[in-house]
């Protein structure tokens, strides 16, 4: 640690960072703390202590606060952006401000970032600087980087993880600074053009030459996934490679190479070399030759961390080389973490900076380990000696090395294991870097006219639709990946403890550092499984659906329900896209029982596609169902499955669930009814979960006269938690009802901007005014309530 003195400085910086994220900048902390060592230090240095422990603890310390103010004044700005209070509105508003980024073509949108100036609304101007990601679908007057603009539009919050282990796109985006997504009106003044400003080197030298390349790509490939491939490869433009290169490229492990890296600074790297070393140039010169271009290339592809990163690490080098020093590989990469932390504390929390970093440190660390255990394998022979070992036996190493480094992350944000990764990396990195070579030559030959250009471009074309059908081959393999739908802290400690014990086999001493904390590890993880067993916990889970119902409950028995399975449409279905993956994730392999409380599309359109990709027992309705085409597609898909059906009504307990208690309020068996009042939304069944001494309403779209006929069951119907009837509906939740039920927490499951402008205001006020807490999938996504039969409790 004393000869990699990056690393000192780095990791106190990254704390600070980090709990100033997850504090969201408490300046109060930094206050307090600050003074606190400031005062000590005055302390310390008058009575004397001037000893290299003191000084070194103080400048952690600061260190520390310096990553905690940097990361905190970020967290201060983006709470307070004055642009908060105009992303829920349904007005359009003007923004005024400057383009940040170059405007690029996304599927059939134009986007691009604005920071903005001025808010208009309402007549009113309002002084607000944040940056806004615009969307277009039609443009007239394309703007640039640097342009002044007036942009009219819709301003949106980014959808957020709307149900646990989701994708959090509003996340993403504010980790690049961006709070609100702006869908600019389709007519021509939507955008007007002001003036031009910006860098003038990014304006006049770095965007011409960007453009060039890709429009001299697109001369020879046209607007092929060629084409669009070999742009995200060498200027980074990946917003046209098509889903379907990237989830082959995900399922053979191998879409790493989409994003441009340390690979491509290595041939510019290269390039810039072998320019300097054909016109002569002395070393010095030659040097800085290099960085000029390594820091022009870094410009082209945005200042993306892992090009940032390689970029910064090759300059240390030749600077290095050129003062005639030494360098440390753990040493440059924490000194390339710490400028891009300083410049960016934020980047931290970004995947590509994460997955940059670990990569290289698995090569670093676990490659020379894996060399040491070559010798107990029994090869030898002058050809094992001078081609594989020279030649494919580092290659393989490398890969190796750089997917233990970046397995758990990889397993965590795209939920997926490629079994084939390392044979698919043999295979693609090899020919990546040889197209990269060759896009590069292609470009330099066309130059001196598109006909000089063109044989490399064919042969170009030609590996890479090879490179395609390999890695389609490789991706359809039924078994090139297994999906990891779960993965929590304990599946990072455990991945750690296990990897660096088996790497450190050579090293005894070492290795029994790992071993004993696998061993103190497994006795945790023993003794809080025992903990949960003692205290039995029952889950319930509002699922964000959109405009519809769903509801799972996971009961201590291990016994599972699902109450609504929410809507499906050609374009979405929830059962597939959002309920088969949030079980999946929470390691349900079989589904106990469906409830659907009505035949409205909203409640049992993803139940089909549910049953037919997840194994389930029973489904449990109200004999009245039978006209809805959605239903009838439930029903079909029930019988193709062999799931058992059983109908039910009011004064029945479902029978499977022995844990708690599931009784039906609602409505009576059909051969009871007189009139046809439970038809449609009133033949709702209504359902009481009861844990201990608490309990749930589930209500389903029931209106006020199946609430009157309710309120015969009295203190029956008082619940702690209330699933709001017909998602807030003016024709539900009467004051009667509210009042039978009194409950302490009320969930209104609906859509965000539906066109039935749901939840009522009249319900919202009648709630507000009993002091019932309202909770909206809307406005919280997924609500989770967990319960041990005595206490209840919100998780989220």
């Amino acid at each position: 640690m004393n000869s990699r003195p990056a690393v000192r400085v780095l990791l106190p910086l990254i704390a600070g960072i980090i709990i100033a994220h997850y504090w969201h900048g408490n300046f109060g902390f930094l206050v307090v703390t600050g003074c606190g060592c400031v005062t000590v230090a005055v302390l310390l240095f008058s009575w004397g202590y001037r000893r290299k422990r003191w000084r070194v603890f103080l400048g952690m310390i600061l260190l520390f606060l310096l990553g905690y103010w940097r990361m905190a004044t970020m967290e201060f700005r983006l709470n307070n952006s004055p642009i908060h209070s105009f992303l829920r509105q349904h007005r359009p508003v003007i923004l005024q401000g400057q383009v940040q980024s170059d405007p690029e073509i996304r599927g059939k949108r134009l986007q691009f970032v604005l920071e903005t100036r001025k808010i208009v609304n309402r007549g009113k101007i309002i002084l607000a600087r944040s940056k806004v990601l615009v969307k277009m679908r039609r443009w007239y007057d394309r703007p640039a980087y640097g342009d002044y603009v007036w942009v009219r539009g819709k301003l949106r919050r980014p959808p957020a993880e709307r149900n646990p282990g989701e994708f959090n796109y509003r996340a993403y985006l504010r980790k690049r600074h961006i709070l609100g997504i702006l869908y600019a009106a389709s007519d021509s003044s939507a955008l007007l053009r002001q003036c031009s400003g910006g860098s003038i080197v990014m304006r006049w030298v770095v965007l011409p030459v960007k453009h060039y390349l890709s429009d001299c790509i697109e001369s020879y490939f046209g607007s092929t996934e060629e084409a669009f491939f070999l742009q995200g490869l060498l200027i980074g433009m990946r917003g046209q490679i098509s889903s379907k290169i990237r989830e082959s490229f995900s399922r053979a492990g191998v879409v790493h190479v989409l994003a441009v890296s340390g690979l491509h600074v290595g041939l510019i790297l290269l390039i810039f070399l072998a320019i300097a070393a054909i016109l002569r140039l002395p070393f010095a010169a030659r040097t800085w030759l290099t960085l000029t271009g390594l820091l022009f290339y870094a410009a082209i592809t945005g200042f993306n961390p892992p090009v940032t990163r390689a970029s910064i690490m090759a300059a240390v080098i030749l600077l290095g080389t050129l003062l005639e020093r030494e360098t440390d590989i753990y040493n440059l990469l924490a000194f390339a973490a710490l400028i891009i932390l300083i410049c960016e504390p934020m980047a931290f929390f970004q995947l590509s900076f994460q997955l940059s970093f670990l990569a290289i440190w698995g090569i670093v660390y676990f490659y020379p380990k894996l060399q040491d255990f070559l010798p107990s394998f029994n090869i030898s022979g002058s050809w094992w000696k001078s081609k594989i070992q020279k030649a494919f036996l580092p290659l393989l190493l490398v890969s190796v090395a750089a997917q233990l480094g970046t397995l758990p992350l990889v397993v965590h944000y795209f939920g997926r294991f490629s079994l084939v990764a390392t044979l698919a990396n043999l295979l693609v990195v090899p020919a990546v870097g040889l197209i990269v070579s060759l896009g590069f030559v292609t470009i330099f030959a066309s130059l001196f006219g598109h006909c000089v250009g063109l044989p490399f471009a064919n042969l170009l074309q030609l590996i890479m639709k090879i490179l395609f059908a390999i890695v389609t081959k490789l991706s359809l393999l039924p078994w090139a990946s297994i999906s990891v739908w779960n993965t929590s802290w304990y599946f990072f400690v455990s991945y750690f403890l296990v990897v660096m014990f088996i790497v450190n086999l050579k090293k005894p001493k070492i290795a029994k550092i790992f071993l004993l904390g696998g061993l103190l590890w497994i006795a945790v993880l023993l003794g809080m499984q025992a903990i949960r067993s003692v205290r039995p916990v029952l889950r319930v889970t509002f699922l964000d659906v959109g405009q519809g119902d769903a509801a799972f409950i996971h009961f201590p028995s291990g016994q599972t329900l699902l109450i609504d399975g929410g809507p499906a449409s050609p374009q979405f279905d929830t059962g597939r896209r959002i309920l088969v993956p949030y079980l999946k994730r929470q390691n349900v392999d079989t589904l106990t029982a469906v409830l659907v409380t009505h035949e409205d599309n909203d409640h049992v359109g993803g139940v089909a596609s549910l049953i037919q990709l997840l194994p389930t027992r029973s489904l449990y309705i109200w004999e009245g169902m039978n006209t809805s085409d959605s239903w009838k597609n439930c029903f079909y898909a029930a019988r193709q499955r062999q799931v058992s059906l059983r109908t039910v009504h009011a004064g029945c307990f479902l029978p499977t669930f022995n844990s708690s208690r599931l009784l039906v309020l609602h409505p009576p068996p059909e051969n009871q009814l007189e009139d046809r009042t439970f038809e449609g939304n009133n033949g709702s069944l209504v359902v009481k979960l009861i844990f201990g001494k608490v309990s749930f309403l589930f209500t389903g779209d029931i209106e006020d006269e199946a609430e009157k006929i309710l309120l015969r069951y009295g203190d029956i119907l008082k619940s702690d938690v209330l699933k709001v009837p017909h998602h807030g509906s003016v024709s539900s939740s009467t004051l009667a009802f509210l009042q039978a039920v009194r409950p302490r927490w009320a969930v209104i499951s609906v859509g965000e901007w539906n066109r039935f402008g749901q939840p009522s205001p009249v319900i919202l006020e009648r709630l507000s005014q009993l002091q019932i807490q309202v909770l909206r999938t809307d406005e919280n996504g997924a609500i989770i309530f967990e319960t041990d039969g005595n206490r209840i409790w919100k998780v989220r």
